[in-house]
């Protein structure tokens, strides 16, 4: 079984619920045609079974339900979910998902990732760098969270926003273009630096994209956070995000590739894919590219199955 771990689908009736409440980035979703109508699903299985892929892991991000709304941020989250838990019952064998729930409100967070968890039997949970513009470790206002995540020893698939729009990459298409490995950069290391890994070492985070541009750079935050560093942690930065799993989005990139496996451990290399926005041929190429880097025979089998198998424990 081939386990996707990083692909999106964005209901209809979602969309335009958070439209409504001002959600950012929903013209995109909605051209992207990944919804979970007859037609669009056709279509997702089709290019799955090109790409020989078995099951995909939902996520909503980063079409998120961040509202200062306590209401609407409530209850965007529970249509998301419920929207998922919906196709995983009728696809059980095509759909898994990770859940999400309403930040910035605690308690009512905590609530929605009990029901995650409990009742809709979500694998994990899914987290986008910022919140309403502001990191997830600001003033640890989300301790809570973690704690019962790390109480949970739950998965959390940690996702870019899309808030990379300085005026430097506003022009040229450059935010997701450049500006989300970026984030998937910073996001791992205000986890790291903050403490937050230290404080809650059973949370499984996955970061996306091979963790952005932290295997090219790993030797340069060691020597740098050891001169220069300002953070929570005893040891090297490099020590903590090895701890991560990371998704094998790099448009197949066979270098990036070769890259994440010289620095990151064996068994925390993930097939995924980005679908919808790595579609038809791309999207088989995000699949093909790992058989054709001249890994290990085993290498390739842990990626595209066991390593997500073995996390998920299924």
């Amino acid at each position: 079984m081939i386990i996707d771990v990083h692909a999106h689908c964005f209901p209809k009736e979602y969309l335009d619920d958070i439209e409504k409440k001002g959600g950012d980035l929903v013209n995109v979703a909605r051209y992207m045609k990944a919804g979970s109508d007859e037609q669009e699903l056709a279509a997702r299985f089709a290019v799955m079974e090109s790409a020989g892929v078995d099951l995909q892991v939902l996520s909503i991000v980063p079409q998120v339900p961040y509202f200062a709304n306590k209401e609407d941020a409530v209850n965007s989250a529970k249509m998301a979910n419920n929207l998922y838990a919906q196709l995983i019952t009728k696809f059980p064998e095509r759909f898994q998902a990770f859940g999400i729930f309403p930040l910035p409100h605690i308690q009512e967070s905590l609530d929605e990732i009990k029901r995650c968890f409990d009742e809709l039997g979500m694998w994990g949970v899914t987290l986008t760098t910022t919140v309403l513009q502001h990191s997830i470790v600001e003033a640890n206002r989300f301790e809570d969270i973690f704690a019962e995540l790390n109480r949970r020893k739950a998965i959390v698939f940690l996702h870019p926003a899309g808030c990379c729009t300085g005026e430097q990459t506003k022009v040229f298409g450059l935010t997701w273009m450049i500006g989300a490995p970026f984030e998937d950069t910073y996001g791992v290391l205000h986890l790291i630096l903050s403490g937050v890994t230290s404080r809650f070492p059973d949370i499984r985070f996955i970061s996306t994209h091979l963790g952005g541009y932290l295997p090219m750079i790993m030797q340069r935050i060691d020597n740098l956070y050891t001169d220069w560093g300002d953070g929570e942690i005893q040891g090297k930065p490099s020590d903590f995000i090895k701890r991560f799993w990371v998704d094998t989005v790099a448009h197949g990139h066979i270098p990036a590739l070769h890259n994440a496996v010289d620095v990151y451990p064996s068994d925390h290399l993930l097939l995924g894919t980005d679908y919808p926005y790595a579609n038809h041929d791309k999207y088989v190429r995000a699949v093909d590219y790992i058989k054709q880097a001249n890994l290990p025979e085993d290498l390739v089998r842990k990626i595209l199955t066991d390593n997500a198998r073995d996390l998920f424990k299924k």
